[in-house]
């Protein structure tokens, strides 16, 4: 005999008694034939299915503009639009991170020999008051004794040091500041300071907005502070070029590295990546013996800046070419 499943037995007996009544159950949940008809949801997590009404409703997340650059070359071979623009970013990292970075250690570079004790030339016969008087707008001086002049001497008098010019020219020599150790650690310490904040902020509005125009505008904003520092003809000027040349590096350094390692595959963007702090590796053995040859700290600094001018050029001819 067949049993219908919407029926129970009114007794926990078995179905060997043959008086047993079945009564119908009331359908207040599933019966056994409806939950066979059921989907599975025994292995789908409560936490689960809230995110599952989500999803279909997510946007796609924003692409990188460097995406556009893969185009075929998706399986890691190397195209010639993904070259192109790897070696613009290798060649414009290589010159800040090398060349400008270390561009400060130059130009503050303190004479090999030096001596603090100060010198007045042309002074020979000149008997001063007071040795106080050196740093006095007006003073009063003899003349071999022969007589009392006084001298409205708006500048002070400049006194001159001994120092050797093995290294040449350099900053610290036209700023007068080679014997001021606070003023040969104040252009560091901004150095330093422009560095972190722009790691900091442009790094974090880079992976807001995107990664591409603030690495180009870093980029050649170095470019121009460091053409205008040496140009500055005052120390103050240098030290607030030396600010925000060290902010636009800070900022290329952060976006240059995750922005070639997103134009990659995993397998291959270790290469590129080695490739990339290799070239910058390259010019900093270079540049040593730039500054000795030259001796002097404006033309170094004038050949590490103008290269960055070609930037432009080959980021120019790349979007041409990839239109």
């Amino acid at each position: 005999m067949t049993v219908d499943p919407r029926y129970r037995r009114n007794n926990p007996v078995s179905f060997s008694q043959r008086n047993g009544r079945y009564v119908r159950q009331h359908k207040n949940s599933f019966t056994e034939s409806e939950w066979e008809y059921e989907p599975i949801l025994t292995t789908i997590s409560p936490t689960i299915m809230p995110t599952a009404k989500i999803l279909p409703n997510v946007k796609p997340r924003k692409t990188w503009d460097s995406d556009k650059a893969l185009k075929s070359t998706h399986k890691g071979l190397f195209g010639k639009h993904q070259l192109r623009v790897y070696l613009f970013l290798a060649m414009s990292y290589a010159i800040v991170g090398a060349w400008l970075t270390e561009m400060p250690s130059f130009a503050l570079l303190p004479p090999k020999y030096l001596d603090c004790t100060p010198y007045y030339p042309n002074q020979s016969n000149i008997t001063y008051k007071s040795s106080t008087d050196l740093e006095k707008t007006t003073t009063t001086i003899f003349y071999n004794d022969t007589g009392r002049i006084l001298i409205d001497a708006r500048k002070s008098i400049k006194p001159i040091y001994h120092y050797s010019n093995e290294y040449g020219r350099s900053a610290l020599i036209d700023f007068e500041s080679l014997c001021d150790k606070s003023r040969i650690k104040v252009p560091y310490i901004m150095f330093i300071i422009g560095l972190i904040l722009g790691g900091l902020i442009f790094g974090y509005i880079a992976d807001l907005s995107g990664r591409k125009m603030i690495l180009l505008g870093s980029t050649w904003t170095a470019c121009v502070i460091s053409i205008f520092q040496l140009l500055s003809d005052d120390y103050i000027s240098y030290v607030f070029f030396m600010l925000f040349l060290g902010l636009t590096i800070g900022a290329v350094h952060v976006i240059t590295v995750p922005y070639v390692m997103e134009m990659f595959p995993v397998q291959t963007r270790a290469i590129y990546g080695l490739s990339l702090i290799g070239a910058m590796f390259l010019l900093d053995l270079v540049i040593p013996w730039l500054a000795l040859g030259l001796k002097n700290w404006k033309i170094l600094q004038a050949i590490v800046s103008v290269p960055l001018i070609l930037t432009a050029c080959l980021y120019w001819y790349v979007n041409k070419r990839m239109e």
